[in-house]
């Protein structure tokens, strides 16, 4: 009526909500799994114990190119990355562990923290988007969620892989969508700042210096 939308088009319908819950018991199962592939197989199927075996050679003074996970895999990222690991850092079996987070627990809070940093990636894309809609959607509206839910969607096989595999690239994806989200908002060193963050954490992102070169 007068124009505006009814009620129950703006919320969630029954099967929606549903769905959303449903989508969160995957994920909490989702991470069992990865739980499980990273700590209790004979060989552990994860990126993660790369980077928490490089944080224990940044938090006792040791070479992190030169230690190796349980796989016999070497660092290879730049050192800002493990020195943020620290707090998770993993020492070798034939260590003392005391005073060290427990391997699962630091599995556990990074596949925790993965989950969070994609999450926030889609909401802060999609909320600088919505600042640009002459019409944005109201809060937990329909299309509020269908805006953030879709692009998950779209994301979801991408983002799985890397999940189970306890990799670095939802911090990096974050990254890059407040990247644009800032520079929506001509936010440029802000923007700046949020392109410097994965250069530092990965190599491949500093081609991105690139465009702005080109454009002087």
């Amino acid at each position: 009526m007068n124009g505006q939308p009814s009620h129950h088009a703006q919320t969630l319908r029954r099967w929606e909500s549903a769905g959303l819950w449903l989508f969160l018991v995957v994920i909490l199962v989702f991470g069992g799994i990865v739980e499980m592939r990273s700590v209790f197989l004979k060989r552990r199927m994860t990126d993660a114990d790369d980077y928490f075996r490089a944080a224990w050679a940044v938090r006792t003074g040791q070479d992190m190119y030169s230690v190796v996970d349980t796989n016999g895999w070497h660092y290879n990222y730049p050192p800002l990355f493990a020195i943020l690991l620290v707090p998770l850092a993993n020492p070798p079996p034939d260590v003392d562990n005391a005073g060290y987070l427990p391997y699962p627990v630091s599995v556990a809070a990074w596949y925790a923290f993965s989950v969070a940093c994609f999450f926030l990636a889609v909401h802060w894309l999609a909320s600088a988007i919505e600042k640009l809609s002459p019409a944005p959607p109201a809060r937990w509206s329909r299309k509020w969620w269908w805006l953030r839910s879709g692009t998950v969607l779209v994301c979801l096989m991408a983002v799985g892989r890397t999940l189970s595999r306890g990799q670095v690239n939802t911090l990096v994806l974050l990254c890059f969508a407040g990247m644009i989200a800032l520079l929506l908002a001509n936010r440029r060193f802000a923007a700046g700042l949020c392109l410097a963050v994965p250069i530092c954490i990965k190599l491949y992102p500093a081609f991105l210096l690139i465009v702005p070169v080109l454009r002087r």
